[in-house]
């Protein structure tokens, strides 16, 4: 599915990745070395980081 909406341009890149996220919460989305996230990890942080830059205007 995911694909198919970004060649039509109806979806942001946090909305394919917030997708993904749900669909595949346990998934590996990032190592690097010993550091290993899951998207589910991942999209909690990314909301967190919105969160408080939205508070900051």
């Amino acid at each position: 599915m995911l694909p198919e909406v970004a060649r039509a341009g109806r979806a942001d890149v946090y909305s394919m990745f917030r997708t993904r996220a749900r669909e595949q919460q346990d998934a590996l989305a990032l190592e690097n070395g010993e550091i290993r996230h899951s998207y589910g990890t991942l999209l909690g942080r990314v909301d967190r980081l919105a969160a408080v830059l939205l508070a900051r205007g």
